[in-house]
């Protein structure tokens, strides 16, 4: 099944009319075009969906909680489609994040990753574990295709804490004028099938929730680099100190 949305990405060579063509010839194929108005690393779907996965690992890296609490959370009580773990063994995330971190941390864009991979991503991957087409991620697919995860598994998860850094990823792209709360929120459902986009999340339970969510996550981390990712960006600071919202 084909994606409905394309993102158009912008730089600062990129005549506005030529965006405009790009956006029309997108709309004239029946899809959706969303705009990244700056080059930065992932653009737009893909820099919601690392901490989507990258947040979980931490989690069950320390022994917080299990793979299926968080996915069963994330897919029954949230209505995702995949949990991260589910979605990492189907995409090939473990491979693709290990591999790629160096070039990220080389990479001098704005709002280029600092943080290298969670340390059990390295694990699996040293195994040889790298989802569905080796056989075994998260997961073990050898004798079925499908990990068992229980309906209520996660109902003592707070979700939350996996919202938590994704809304504050969104709102950095907003602050830095990478793309518009819309333009996000459409790029969450259409090219991750979610629910609903982590700014529209944002502004039903509140700027301030979030803040607070995230700075719980942050305390959970002991290394520098991820503290200092994890950190709130000026933009929910400030709504949350307002009552403020995205939309």
């Amino acid at each position: 099944m084909l994606m409905d949305l394309v993102e158009v990405i912008v730089t600062e060579h990129t005549d506005e009319g030529v965006v405009d063509t790009a956006e029309a010839l997108v709309e004239s194929f029946g899809k959706t075009p969303i705009r990244c108005r700056r080059d930065v690393p992932s653009f737009i779907v893909n820099r919601l969906m690392r901490p989507y996965g990258e947040e979980p690992a931490w989690m069950v890296y320390r022994g917080e909680h299990t793979m299926r609490e968080i996915d069963s959370a994330m897919k029954y009580g949230e209505g995702f489609p995949m949990g991260p773990f589910e979605l990492a063994d189907y995409t090939g995330a473990i491979q693709l994040r290990v591999e790629g971190a160096e070039d990220h941390l080389q990479d001098d864009r704005p709002l280029s990753y600092d943080t290298d991979v969670c340390p059990l991503l390295y694990q699996l991957y040293e195994k040889g574990r790298y989802g569905r087409k080796t056989d075994a991620g998260y997961y073990e697919y050898s004798e079925q295709d499908e990990p068992t995860i229980p309906v209520d598994a996660g109902q003592g998860f707070d979700a939350l804490l996996v919202w938590a850094p994704i809304v504050n990823e969104a709102a950095k792209m907003v602050q830095h004028d990478v793309a518009t709360p819309d333009d996000i929120d459409t790029g969450a459902r259409l090219g991750g099938n979610w629910p609903q986009g982590p700014l529209e999340k944002a502004d039903k339970v509140g700027a301030d929730v979030i803040l607070s969510k995230l700075t719980e996550v942050a305390s959970r981390h002991d290394r520098t680099d991820k503290v200092a990712e994890t950190l709130p960006c000026d933009l929910l600071v400030d709504l949350a100190k307002t009552d403020g919202t995205f939309y």
